[in-house]
């Protein structure tokens, strides 16, 4: 859920950096196959928190960079930004394919001594 959701920020960050206003509405937020988004406004709140787009003014529905969001967008985009951040904030932090590698190769020895033991238990009555 939280990486279709940086999905989102990265795509709409980058609709918004690329527009010539560096401004959106609500109905131009689209999702990752380039349709439009229903959950804009969540996504937008979210955005908000997060102190990279802001309300324009005097537009209730349209949203336009900060200079946070600004700066992101042109240093490599939100994803890169959030595994740089991740990575500055939790120093044990690990990429997860490894930890996802590691835990299928426990996995395979534990089904492995499972199956070793069954046939044991087996041969023996």
């Amino acid at each position: 859920m939280i990486e279709q959701i940086n999905r989102l920020i990265e795509i709409n960050l980058q609709l918004l950096f690329a527009s010539e206003r560096k401004a959106l509405s609500l109905v131009d937020f689209r999702n990752d196959q380039g349709k439009p988004l229903p959950g804009a406004k969540m996504l937008a709140e979210v955005m908000q928190q997060k102190e990279l787009i802001r309300l324009k003014e005097n537009h209730e529905f349209s949203y336009e960079l900060t200079e946070l969001g600004k700066s992101i967008a042109e240093t490599g985009g939100w994803l890169k930004h959030y595994d740089k951040f991740k990575r500055d904030n939790n120093p044990d932090f690990k990429a997860p394919q490894n930890d996802t590698r590691k835990l299928n190769t426990h996995l395979l020895i534990i089904g492995i001594i499972i199956a070793f033991l069954s046939i044991l238990i087996v041969s023996c009555i």
